[in-house]
């Protein structure tokens, strides 16, 4: 007899609210809703008025989020609890001096969540949510929630992703990532988005048996239109931001001695600068700036123009889905040799170049590129990569699987 379906309840930063943020989780809830019964969906920011399209068989459910009026409430009756975990915080802390500065700052922390916990604690009997599969997008705030949850016995298990700001020290303010160690010690998996993170996040020796990859995905959209007797296109797809470097962009198309047309979708605080400095490009370098468009427009884009090069320059990344976009398409890639990125940008795909840009080297590879690579069949090679590491059916139907005999081992 075949197993019923279970449900699954998915914790994310915004989505489904907004049309920026966690776009790319809308290739993988069209696979979640085949495998599960439905879909309760937790977005702990749900302030945009733009909600995305959701499967039928999905819900969203929203949290009071106002937790300092009832915090001496919640002292009082988990004062013990909190202590408990606040106390094995410090004893694992890599700075037991910046955990004292901000231990006031853990304490309301934990207050919020034991809040939240409380809240869903009730839709899980409510919704009859017990063997359900509990699922955070991020090794980040929800962790510490579904922590709470499993200690108090409310539910059996939960798992999570790892990404990139929620997995490297390095990027949070002291160099640590608060709660970590109780993260990582509720958690019954962690599933890094790259090898890079995996390994990562191995070596911190903090319950590595928990720690596995598995990598996200998009899904078939079809083939670019490549021409080669077209001009030579770029394109170029990210917030304008610091980390992002697409100034760095700019720098490399300076040195470029053949005709290129550059497109860029997205915004940021960096638009303007951005724009000024590819105003400074030579001639032969024609800047086209799309501002903020729907992922849906980037992708009609990607099918009806021939591009021959999606470029990304960023300091640090995850594993980006702006890479895995364009692969799916067959467009090579140039991208640097940061985090997960080479897991994505290889001799297979394109072009890796050094963290530390050099433009002239960097415009070189694309000429030396254009020579060579510019062909139909170095494209098949692309996306036949990108088949047979990130197309969303397959990746997800394995991943929902495991995650669901993690949930029914726990029974």
């Amino acid at each position: 007899m075949q197993e019923a379906k279970k449900k699954i309840c998915l914790f994310t930063t915004g989505y489904p609210y907004g049309n920026k943020v966690e776009t790319f989780i809308d290739s993988e809830t069209g696979v979640m809703s085949e495998m599960f019964e439905k879909i309760y969906i937790f977005p702990a920011l749900f302030n945009d008025p733009h909600i995305r399209a959701l499967p039928s068989n999905a819900e969203i459910i929203t949290l009071d989020h106002a937790w300092e009026k009832h915090s001496s409430r919640i002292l009082s009756a988990k004062f013990f609890l909190i202590a408990q975990i606040l106390f094995s915080e410090f004893i694992f802390s890599p700075s037991k001096k910046h955990f004292l500065d901000n231990v006031r700052k853990f304490k309301n922390t934990l207050v919020h969540k034991m809040y939240l916990a409380e809240q869903i604690g009730e839709i899980i009997k409510r919704e009859k949510l017990e063997d359900a599969v509990f699922y955070s997008y991020w090794l980040n705030d929800w962790t510490i929630t579904l922590g709470i949850l499993k200690r108090k016995g409310i539910i059996r298990s939960f798992i999570s992703r790892v990404h990139g700001f929620d997995l490297y020290e390095d990027r949070w303010p002291g160099g640590i990532i608060p709660f970590r160690y109780f993260q990582l010690k509720m958690v019954d998996k962690v599933f890094s988005v790259s090898k890079k993170g995996y390994n990562y996040l191995k070596g911190r020796k903090l319950f590595p048996e928990k720690i596995a990859y598995s990598y996200l995905g998009v899904p078939d959209h079809g083939l670019n239109p490549f021409n080669e007797n077209e001009p030579f296109k770029i394109v170029s797809c990210s917030n304008l931001m610091p980390l992002k470097r697409v100034h760095l962009i700019v720098e490399i198309l300076r040195n470029i001695n053949i005709p290129v047309s550059w497109v860029h979708f997205g915004d940021g605080k960096l638009f303007d600068e951005v724009k000024a400095l590819a105003s400074t490009l030579p001639a032969n370098v024609i800047a086209e700036f799309k501002g903020h468009v729907s992922n849906r427009d980037v992708l009609d884009y990607y099918g009806s123009h021939s591009i021959n090069l999606f470029i990304i320059a960023s300091e640090m990344e995850g594993l980006p889905m702006s890479l895995i976009e364009a692969c799916s398409f067959g467009i090579p890639l140039m991208g640097t040799d940061v985090d997960g990125i080479p897991e994505i940008v290889n001799d297979t795909t394109g072009i890796l170049i050094p963290k530390e840009v050099d433009p002239v080297k960097a415009a070189a590879l694309i000429r030396d590129f254009k020579e060579k690579k510019n062909t139909k069949a170095f494209r098949e090679g692309v996306r036949e990569y990108w088949k047979a590491n990130f197309y969303n059916r397959n990746n997800y139907q394995a991943f929902y699987q495991t995650i669901s005999d993690i949930s029914n081992k726990k029974r």
